[in-house]
């Protein structure tokens, strides 16, 4: 038996078996599981799932093992191919589904279904069973068969919506927030379906719409109109809508600021300027009153007082002196920058992980929260594809070698 220490070493989701078939939408779910020590088992076509396909490419050579968006979303899974499209396959994948907890995929509404690989279908030979089911607008609706990636998501949610200039279209924003946001909250989701099950021993399908989760993330815009029936122009592009609210250049980049205007923040602000001569007018008593600063030509003269001040300085300093004066103030940093914060460092953010078959190590961005007594771990690099057919196939689920082989010759796995 595991001492308890052993076990939280494992991590929190240490003995959950969870069989992750998403693709891009919701590949990021998985590995959140993953990352907290559950068991995911990455399963894919025999081509390889869609995202081994998405660029940059390692040394940008491209090729099913060397897609860095395979890397991130899919390390601490492993991984085994299955044709879930012919019979024999579908039979694997349900003696997969017995021992499984959780199923995450993204396919149409109805796809797994007719292929006799629907909730209802698991769960009838497995009641435990939680399949998270993550697509662009949901199994139900108008709207639930229409298919969609990011940019979808970002538009039909609203955040698209928010993003740009205001006298130029919506600009989609970058980093995929609608594919993370929609595989955060189907993590949350499936972790509480856990919990039920818990309680209850019964399994559920969770049903996350991509297009639902982002609402949630649009803070006063949503609210306002539904409390008031305004709809404002939310796309500010690079405007400063207030006194010291945006971006500053600095020597080597830019600084954002975000002045909330408290009490003394003002005077400070005005004293260190004045502390190097820099102040100009912004000594005079009127510049004190919230009001007049807020007139769009007296915060606009505060801005360009400000970046004259500023612009003498790097980032690094602009942002410890503007902190110093009780100022939120960030760097903006780069790749680079990050992989470099000396923040991020101190707390062991970057994790170094082994490709044993490319005979060298890379360094990987750790864990957005630290446990004290069940640690976040990045124990493995994402799958090669089928690299763990016999281990899984023949060493968990009982298949014998002969069998693997009529499999593998059948193009079943």
């Amino acid at each position: 038996m595991m001492e308890p220490a052993e076990i939280d070493a494992l991590g929190p989701l240490h003995g959950l078996r969870v069989l992750d078939l998403a693709g891009p939408m919701g590949v990021y779910c998985g590995r959140l599981l993953a990352d907290l020590g559950a068991d995911v088992i990455r399963v894919e076509p025999l081509e390889g799932d869609p995202g081994r396909r998405l660029p940059p490419y390692f040394q940008d050579e491209p090729g099913p093992e060397r897609s860095l968006f395979h890397w991130h979303f899919n390390a601490n899974k492993r991984g085994v191919t299955v044709d879930i499209t012919q019979r024999d396959g579908q039979a694997l994948f349900r003696r997969l589904a017995v021992t499984a907890d959780i199923v995450i995929e993204t396919f149409r509404p109805g796809y797994l279904a007719g292929l006799g690989l629907g909730y209802g279908d698991l769960e009838t030979r497995n009641p435990r069973l939680i399949q998270t089911s993550i697509t662009p607008f949901g199994q139900t609706g108008p709207y639930g068969d229409y298919a969609g990636e990011e940019l979808i998501g970002q538009a039909s949610g609203g955040l698209l919506w928010m993003c740009g200039w205001p006298d130029r279209p919506p600009v989609m924003m970058g980093g995929w927030p609608a594919m993370h946001q929609a595989s955060a909250e189907a993590a949350a989701a499936t972790l509480i379906a856990e919990q039920h099950r818990g309680f209850t021993g019964q399994g559920q399908h969770v049903d996350v719409s991509v297009q639902s989760t982002l609402p949630l993330t649009l803070m006063a815009s949503m609210p306002e109109y539904y409390a008031t029936g305004v709809q404002r122009q939310p796309r500010v592009g690079d405007g400063h809508m207030s006194a010291l609210n945006g971006m500053f250049a600095c020597k080597d980049g830019y600084i954002d600021i975000r002045f909330r205007g408290r009490p003394g923040q003002w005077d400070r602000i005005v004293a260190w300027l004045d502390s190097e001569g820099m102040a100009e007018d912004l000594i005079d008593p009127k510049w004190r009153e919230p009001e007049f600063r807020r007139q769009t030509e007296n915060y606009r003269h505060i801005d360009d007082v400000f970046q004259r001040f500023i612009r003498r300085y790097t980032r690094e300093d602009a942002m410890e002196l503007t902190q110093r004066q009780g100022i939120e103030t960030g760097a903006v940093y780069t790749a680079e920058d990050i992989l470099r914060d000396p923040q991020l460092q101190a707390r062991g953010f970057f994790v170094e992980v082994t490709h044993e078959e490319l005979g060298r190590s890379f360094q990987y961005p750790g864990g957005p929260y630290a446990f004290s007594a069940t640690p976040w771990r990045l124990r493995r690099r994402a799958p090669l594809l089928g690299e763990h057919n016999v281990e899984i196939y023949e060493g968990e689920l009982g298949l014998s070698r002969a069998e693997l082989t009529t499999l593998r010759a059948a193009r079943i796995i």
